[in-house]
Order: C-alpha cells, then structure tokens, then sequence
C-alpha cells in the first residue's frame, strides 16, 4: 500500500522519493539530512521509521502509525511513544488500528485521524487444497500458539506458512510448519484455499486478511 500511496502522488504530479531508512548508513544519513534541511512533505510509516522522524518534533509531516498493537501490554514503550506524539503538534498522524486511535485521543493527542485499513487486493488463488498462514519471522514467533490451536481445531498435521524462511532458526517443521520462505505478492495465495489469520500479533486488521476475503479464500479467524 506504500507503493500504491506513491504512484497517487505521482500521478498528482509530486516528486516523490522513497528512502529506506535502515538500509544501511548512507541510507539514514540522507533521511537525517533531508528532514532537517529540505522542507518538502514528509511521510513516514513502519514503527521505527515513525519513532525516527517522531524525534524531530519541529518537523511537520504525516505518520502513518501502525504496529502498535504489539506493544499493547508494554507500557513503557506506549508512553514513549505518546509522548513523542504530544510533542509533535505540527504532524499530522493516520492511525490504523481503532484501539490505537482510542487510546492516543483520550491523552489529548492533536492531529490524529482514523484511518482503517489500506484497502483490499483480488489477487490469484490457487487450485490447491490446503491451509495456509502469510506470516514473517518476528510475527510468526507470537502466532505459533494461534496456529497450532487452528491445526487441532482443523484435525490438520501440517500447514504451510508463506513469507518465512526454512533458515529461520527454529524448530518449526518438528510443530509441523512447512515453511517456504518470502515469494511475490502475486502468489502469496498459491499454497491453498484456506486462509488462516492467526492471532497474537495485535496488529488489528492485517492487510493480506483484506486480500483474502477480496480473493474469495476460504478465511478462518479467531
């Protein structure tokens, strides 16, 4: 959905440029130097990156906030991450996650919009039959006890997990998790016809769950 933001602006007839901000050094020096020095509109999205530009609270932009939801029983890090939003008064910030949106309004945070979801995408399905999970590394971690709970409630041994690698580290194949690893968008749905969203993550409404139900999936949630 970055990408789909970007070509909008485009077509509006803005010059945009993207930079990935913990590519490497030269990559952080330049965002550093561009938000101090060149006073075009800024956005910033993915936690970290916001947390990064957050810091520079004279600087007005927009933050697309997500990813909180994991922090939900980290009080610490949400204090943070309040005040640095109450100190931005010149930003402007679209919230994602409802309980996200919630919570900053009632500590008096200006500027904030709701701002659910990204849209959805009918992508490919495929002929197989099948359950699958789209996850990542650090999120599969917190979902394993999720999934696993859906396996038994399916009576299934194995269920295939897209977007994680078989060099990840653990164990999963023993639990049961054919991993293959990260593939296109475009076939993120190639690996069954049941689409399974896991829980603990807190992430709200993730985006490939918005594209299943598009793509006509079969969707089992919590």
């Amino acid at each position: 959905y970055r990408s789909g933001l970007m070509k909008a602006l485009r077509q509006q007839g803005y010059d945009v440029q993207s930079i990935g901000l913990f590519d490497g050094f030269k990559s952080t020096l330049l965002a550093f130097l561009k938000i101090l020095f060149l006073w075009c509109p800024i956005i910033s999205s993915n936690l970290r990156a916001n947390v990064f530009f957050l810091l520079f609270f004279w600087r007005g932009g927009l933050v697309i906030l997500n990813g909180i939801g994991r922090y939900r029983e980290n009080k610490l890090a949400r204090k943070v991450i309040l005040v640095l939003l109450k100190l931005n008064r010149k930003k402007q910030v679209a919230v994602q996650n409802y309980a996200d949106f919630r919570y900053f309004r009632s500590f008096g945070v200006r500027g904030l919009s709701w701002v659910p979801g990204s849209g959805g995408s009918i992508r490919l399905a495929s002929d197989l039959q099948g359950v699958f999970v789209v996850s990542r590394p650090e999120k599969l971690k917190l979902q394993s006890v999720s999934i696993m709970s859906a396996m038994s409630a399916l009576d299934v041994n194995n269920i295939t997990v897209v977007g994680v690698s078989p060099n990840s580290g653990a164990d999963y194949k023993s639990i049961g998790f054919d991993l293959v690893g990260y593939v296109e968008q475009s076939e993120i749905f190639h690996f069954g016809d049941v689409f399974i969203q896991p829980a603990g993550y807190g992430e709200g409404i993730p985006h490939t769950l918005v594209d299943a139900i598009c793509s006509g999936l079969k969707v089992i949630i919590t």
